[in-house]
């Protein structure tokens, strides 16, 4: 009987900031998530050559959370070769996890991109998803669209009952190219790489 529940989010991290944060550390309180993993994407299909250096996404990643008890990095996909897809990391997790709930933390903006996922079927049955609320979708809609998944392809999605602080990696992007201040935004360790190694510098 599986008794330990795994939390797992994914994403470019360009940069990681406070938003992720937050999103993570309320579903491992809501959902007794006894760790998080943060496995930054090493080369997505839907962003190729639109990302900056998977290493620094990684350390980036690592800075931001290394205070916290129980979010934990994983390079598995910045070290796998060629595109990387959930399915494949969800399936070499299971492996490396086998007594474990696995739950993937998305944001309910990301609910309409599953249906483009590679092999969504067979990733619908290796997690369920966590589906963090974005502003200007309402609880009815995320519901419906929620219904819907699992009609088409078996997602077993929950609503994890929260919207997170409204942050763009876009616009801290933007912020850095300008010099401005990331306060805020990202973790001050975040904003002190991103100036140190001029991820953004125009």
């Amino acid at each position: 009987m599986l008794q330990h529940n795994l939390g797992i989010m994914g994403g470019t991290f360009d940069p990681i900031h406070n938003g992720h944060i937050a999103m993570a550390e309320h579903c491992k309180k809501a959902f007794s998530l006894e760790r998080v993993l943060f496995i930054p994407t090493g080369n997505p299909p839907h962003k190729q050559n639109r990302t900056s250096d998977k290493m620094h996404r990684l350390e980036m990643t690592r800075l931001a959370v290394e205070q916290t008890e129980g979010f934990e990095v994983s390079d598995i996909e910045v070290n796998r070769n060629g595109l990387t897809y959930a399915f494949d990391t969800l399936h070499q997790l299971r492996s490396e996890y086998p007594e474990w709930n696995l739950y993937y933390i998305i944001g309910a903006d990301t609910l309409e991109d599953l249906y483009s996922w590679y092999r969504i079927e067979d990733v619908a049955r290796l997690t369920k998803f966590l589906v963090v609320g974005r502003n200007g979708i309402t609880s009815d809609q995320l519901h419906t669209a929620a219904l819907r998944a699992r009609e088409d392809f078996g997602a077993h999605l929950i609503d994890a009952q929260y919207t997170g602080p409204d942050i763009s990696s876009t616009v801290i992007r933007s912020l850095a190219s300008e010099g401005r201040s990331l306060k805020g935004y990202v973790p001050d360790k975040v904003e002190a790489y991103i100036y140190l190694h001029e991820l953004y510098k125009r």
